[in-house]
Parts: structure tokens; sequence; C-alpha cells
């Protein structure tokens, strides 16, 4: 018995997608074990992508304090007295205890190497670094924060991203519209060659849905370290959610 395989790869602005139409022989086993009986079984396979977005409700920062001293004891003094003051600072912005959590903090030995050279000076400093997550829900005043921040001590602002808080309504959005993006394509090249797009017989959920994108800020060290470091103007956009489908299809 012979298999007939035909398979048709077309690009898109997504990324790569196969579209495949196969017509594979269904093997139908008789009582008298006749194997010459076939029916022909012809399936398109999709894969669909979707999107959706919202306006953010929830700004995430991450920043704190890098310190390094030639005394280990006193990086970690210094850091956590610009810790508290810092904290304290968002606290006077409006933040709750709830919405600050630390989400790093470390402690090293870091050799200094002179900077024209590379040669290493024989000098060692000792680096407290500690870095606290806030989830700040007025976004207008996410500038104010950050400036408030910094001249209260932090001076390193690593991220600055806007997402959605419940984003359960949102990922249901985007497998819908993955659902009818791959729906379109399917009849899109059904038609094209002249064929009847039939039921769907299998679908795929391609990972999960993931954001499309974030924003991102950072403070330069020597920026931060002013007292008079102004508030930065920080642009929500819309947060999206994307997710990917795959799909086959019967012909009729």
């Amino acid at each position: 018995m012979k298999n007939r395989k035909g398979e048709i790869r077309m690009n898109r602005e997504h990324g790569t997608m196969a579209l495949c139409l196969l017509v594979l022989p269904l093997l139908l086993a008789g009582c008298g074990g006749n194997d010459d009986q076939a029916e022909q079984v012809r399936q398109i396979y999709v894969t669909g992508y979707g999107t959706s977005s919202a306006e953010p409700d929830l700004a995430v920062i991450i920043a704190g304090v890098d310190v390094a001293l030639d005394d280990p004891a006193e990086a970690v003094d210094s850091a956590a007295t610009a810790a508290e003051a810092f904290m304290a600072s968002a606290s006077e912005l409006g933040l709750q205890e709830d919405d600050m959590q630390t989400s790093y903090y470390n402690l090293w030995v870091e050799e200094e190497y002179d900077p024209y050279t590379g040669m290493y000076t024989g000098e060692t400093v000792y680096r407290a670094q500690h870095l606290v997550r806030f989830e700040v829900r007025d976004l207008d005043g996410v500038g104010e924060l950050l400036s408030g921040l910094v001249r209260s001590g932090a001076n390193s602002v690593s991220s600055v991203s806007f997402t959605v808080e419940d984003q359960s309504s949102l990922k249901d959005d985007a497998y819908a519209s993955a659902m009818e993006n791959a729906r379109g394509r399917a009849e899109l090249i059904a038609d094209g060659m002249g064929l009847t797009l039939g039921e769907i017989q299998y679908v795929s959920q391609y990972g999960e849905a993931y954001p499309a994108a974030q924003a991102s800020i950072g403070y330069a060290d020597a920026m931060s370290r002013s007292a008079g470091a102004s508030a930065p103007p920080v642009t929500a956009g819309s947060f999206r959610m994307s997710a990917q489908v795959q799909v086959t299809y019967a012909i009729d």
C-alpha cells in the first residue's frame, strides 16, 4: 500500500508558518482481513496568531541602591540606610507596605583594575546591592515616584514596566483572535486550491499567552546621584498579549 503526502509551506509576517495539505490513507481492516480497502482522509494544518490589548493598570519599578566601600560592614550599613530612606519616601508618596518587596540583595568582593592598563591594582572593594520591587497603581505618579526614590538615596533604577494586573480576559481574547486567524488562513488556502473547508479535527494550544512588549527605563549612575533629579516623562502605552494555536481542518 502506498502513502501520498504533499506539503505546502508559506511565510508570514509573524514568522514561518507551515500549512500542510496531507492526503493519508486510513486503513480499514475487514473481518476477512482485506488490506486493499482504504478511505482517503484529507486535512489542512494551519497556525493561527492572535493578540489582545488593554490600557495598563499597574506599573512595576525595580529600583534600589548599589554601593562599593572598603569595609564590608560599612557597605551593608550604607545600603541599609539608603534603602530605609527611599522606601520611606515611597510610603510618603502613597505606596503601601504590601506594594514594596525586596527583589534582590547581594554582597560581594570586587577586585579593582586599572581602566587604562587592565591590570589588577591590588585593591578590593565590597559591593552591596539592594533592589526593591515597587508596584504602582497610580500611573500618573510613576515619574514623581522615580524622582523621589533617586532624591532619597536610590542610585539604581533597573527597570520600569507596565502591565495589567488581571490578565485572564486578555488571554481569552488573544486565543479567540488566534482561532479566528487560523480559520481565515485555512479558508484562504482551501479556496486557492478549489477545496471546501470542513470541520475542526484537532486544536493545539501553542504555549501560554504572553506579553507582546514592555517598556523599560534606566537611570545612569551619575544622574541618579543628583539631588535635583527631575521626574522623567513616563508613558504607559498599551499592554498587549499574544497567543498561538495550531488547528487541523478536514476537507469536505
